[in-house]
């Protein structure tokens, strides 16, 4: 199972509906994170990276925010590049 490729594309209206559930859900929580290209580009740089683990997590000011990493073929983390600190919505949020 850990070399299977996950993940699928999807149109903008299954985008559109899942987000707008879960925020119409969790109206105060954050539900997105932005990342700049680069911070993903170094995780995708990890030597033996095969995917990328998107964590859950809680910053120190209760905030619930998101930390990727790469894993290798057998699904293991690799802690080499580890990126965290996107800017979380709310309340930077731009079109989302």
């Amino acid at each position: 199972m850990a070399n299977e490729k996950h993940g699928r594309s999807i149109s903008k209206d299954e985008f559109d509906k899942m987000h707008k559930t879960f925020k119409s859900k969790n109206p105060e929580k954050t539900h997105a994170v932005l990342f700049h290209k680069d911070s993903i580009q170094r995780v995708l740089n990890t030597p033996g990276a095969e995917s990328v683990r998107i964590c859950f997590g809680e910053n120190d000011n209760g905030e619930n925010t998101v930390m990727i990493l790469a894993t290798d073929a057998q699904g293991s983390n690799l802690y080499t590049a580890i990126e965290d600190r996107g800017q979380l919505c709310p309340p930077y949020c731009s079109n989302t």
